[in-house]
């Protein structure tokens, strides 16, 4: 009884509706996918700046300069080679690059999964400039071995992983 002989209110609680509950959610989760491939994409754009990077480098390099490429200089067909795959990794970084700026343009999942499709050919291009720079007439002993082995894999599991990340 409450005093005064007025008779007890029952407090009714409300929840909110379900549906306003999962909006943010969904919003959030939304937001999740787009970020991932907005990082995603602004990794493909870094990676292509610094594969035309290592391009022009190799391209511009001196052949007879042997202080740059370790104890032996290359010869004159190695030279050229070198300079033939780096214009090669040149036209496949600007094609990721463009490829990068149009996905973080439009995070869209196709446009996502075209740049690592582009990524893909600028880490073969970039393994083999690679190789050309660090082996020395075709050997590669040690610790060089170990690192470019490493990253030889590390070039042919980021365009994978990327792919499966732009798709989900």
């Amino acid at each position: 009884m409450i005093p005064g002989g007025g008779a007890a209110v029952p407090v009714v609680v409300v929840p909110p509706p379900p549906a306003a509950a999962a909006a943010p959610a969904a919003g959030a989760a939304a937001w999740n996918r787009r970020s991932a491939r907005v990082a995603l994409a602004t990794a493909l754009f870094v990676l292509g700046c610094a594969a035309a990077a290592l391009a022009c480098f190799a391209m511009a390099l001196p052949p007879a300069d042997a202080r740059v490429l370790g104890s032996c200089a290359p010869t004159d067909d190695e030279a050229a080679y070198l300079r033939a795959a780096s214009e090669h990794l040149l036209v496949a970084a600007s094609g990721q690059v463009l490829g990068a700026t149009v996905a973080l343009l439009v995070p869209a999942c196709p446009v996502a999964v075209f740049g690592c499709v582009l990524s893909s050919f600028t880490s073969y291009r970039a393994i083999d400039v690679l190789w050309i720079l660090v082996s020395c007439h075709g050997h590669v002993h040690g610790v060089l071995a170990f690192h470019y082995w490493l990253f030889f894999v590390l070039m042919l599991v980021v365009p994978l992983v990327g792919m499966v990340v732009s798709i989900v």
